[in-house]
């Protein structure tokens, strides 16, 4: 089937660059910025790049591109300097985008490479948080990867993101309006992820290697988020917990998320999956199998042409209410039993003739 929205994923490469300011700054690579200051030429730093080395600094390109990697987090006598409101805005980087601290904001570039958004590394006592908080990402264009790690209250908006966009231990986030090969939340919580474009399909260009390599949007031991309002082409929505728990001080079980909303389509397997009870721990023979996901919701979601289920429920601690499947190669809805069954729930077309197992279709 012929989805005429797929024109959604081919958001504009270009972004527009603001006027130029009355006066730039001629920098050289390796240079430590400790002001505002703004770039009057191209700069090629290969194996080198910019680093910002104090707060409350905007490091504005001027429609100028650095090659080389642009960083806010310094090494000093002290151990590494993180620094907090810092903007890095209207140019184009060839390399590492990496920032570490408070209230950063980058915006109106384009990326060759990947984009990390890091806590704070260890130092002294001017940083004794090893969390970042209130970091925003906007109209970026990024042939690698986004990565949030150990973040809180983020956002990331309007951008188009050749990889994936990842948070990692993050939480209080919001991934809204962007094209993107893949979404991934790792034990992260309270992160809305709405209004994106998650494509697997010619539209974007393959990424390049780096960071955040996903197809679909994924939870993985993962709480009390909200993936709603998504288009997916080519991967499918999964909720499940990590294996290896013993490896992670935060739980590796996703509880409570809610998946409404969503259109999923053409995925090689099935269009939203939902894990069942797995071996926790450290995979030893006398590990128990427990549940590594409840409280799940999915409403009104809509699935069609996928490889496998539209909707596949491993789970019965899963809630499903309104959702709507079609052209799927096997069942409409499968769901193990004990599910709870909301109702209002609709499949036609799909291969199995039964459409739905343990869950009552109309």
């Amino acid at each position: 089937m012929k989805h005429r929205w797929l024109a959604l994923v081919a958001l504009p490469l270009a972004l527009a660059v603001a006027p130029a300011p009355a006066s730039a700054t001629h920098i050289a690579c390796g240079d430590v910025i400790t002001q505002d200051t703004t770039l009057d030429s191209d700069l090629a730093c290969p194996g080198s790049g910019v680093l910002i080395g104090a707060s409350d600094v905007t490091f504005d390109l001027n429609g100028h591109s650095v090659e080389g990697y642009v960083q806010s987090d310094t090494f000093t006598e002290f151990g590494f300097a993180n620094y907090s409101n810092v903007t890095i805005e209207n140019g184009t980087v060839r390399g590492l985008v990496r920032v570490a601290g408070d209230f950063n904001t980058v915006r109106d570039l384009q990326i060759s490479g990947d984009l990390l958004l890091a806590r704070p590394r260890e130092c002294d006592e001017r940083c004794p948080r090893l969390r970042a908080v209130g970091d925003v990402i906007e109209r970026v264009v990024v042939s690698g990867g986004i990565t949030f790690r150990s973040q809180d209250d983020f956002r990331v908006s309007r951008s188009v993101v050749s990889g994936g966009i990842v948070a990692e231990q993050s939480t209080g986030g919001l991934i809204d309006s962007n094209t993107a090969r893949g979404i991934g939340l790792t034990l992260s919580r309270e992160v809305t992820v709405t209004r994106n474009a998650v494509a697997v399909v010619q539209a974007l260009p393959r990424p390049e290697p780096g960071l955040g390599r996903l197809s679909g949007i994924e939870l993985y031991g993962t709480q009390s988020s909200r993936v709603g309002r998504n288009r997916v082409v080519g991967g499918r929505i999964a909720v499940g917990g990590l294996r290896s728990a013993c490896l992670f001080e935060l739980p590796a079980f996703s509880e409570d998320n809610l998946i409404t909303r969503n259109i999923v389509s053409a995925s090689s397997d099935d269009g939203i999956f939902v894990q069942g009870a797995s071996r926790v721990g450290c995979s030893e023979p006398e590990d128990p199998f427990l549940p590594v996901t409840s409280g799940t919701v999915l409403i009104g979601n809509r699935t069609l042409d996928n490889a496998d289920d539209g909707i596949d429920i491993d789970e019965p601690l899963t809630t499903v209410i309104k959702n709507r499947a079609s052209g799927n190669a096997d069942f409409g809805i499968e769901a193990v039993e004990g599910v709870n069954d909301g109702g209002k729930n609709r499949a036609f077309g799909n291969g199995n003739p039964l459409q739905c197992l343990n869950v009552r279709c109309k």
